[in-house]
Parts: structure tokens; sequence; C-alpha cells
């Protein structure tokens, strides 16, 4: 499979931006958490991102700040 990962960069970014506007100085811990958890699931790849996004809505308990960072990065869904 060819692995995009210019596109994997930027969607990866994207997240973690969204995530420190949405959650703040807790984002760094979330996101690592998430990603490890997604890079030991398969190839990090923009085709398996929803999967990122699934981990981080696990570890966000709050459903209304979870659709605030979804809002953020609608254009990845």
């Amino acid at each position: 499979m060819f692995v995009n990962k210019l596109e994997t960069d930027q969607a990866l970014d994207k997240i973690k931006k969204a995530l420190f506007e949405t959650v703040g100085p807790i984002a760094d811990m979330v996101y690592e958490d998430c990603f490890e958890q997604w890079e030991s699931g398969g190839t990090p790849d923009i085709s398996r991102i929803s999967s990122m996004i699934d981990h981080i809505e696990e570890e966000i308990d709050d459903q209304k700040l979870f659709a605030e960072f979804k809002g953020k990065i609608s254009s990845l869904l």
C-alpha cells in the first residue's frame, strides 16, 4: 500500500492543533497516547485517520468537547 506521508503528516498536525484548541494543556498527553495506539494497529496512513479519531473520542469523555474537536477537523472526516 502506498503511504502518502505528507498528507498523513498534515492530517496529524491538524488533529494535534485541534486538540490543543479544544482540551488545552492535556492535548500533548492525549495525542501521544492515541498516536501510539493508532500506530500499533497498522501502518500510520491517511487511510486509517478515522481510527486515530476513534482513539481520541475514547480519551475525550465530554461529548460536547469531542463535537467541538470534530468540527475543527471536519475536512478529515
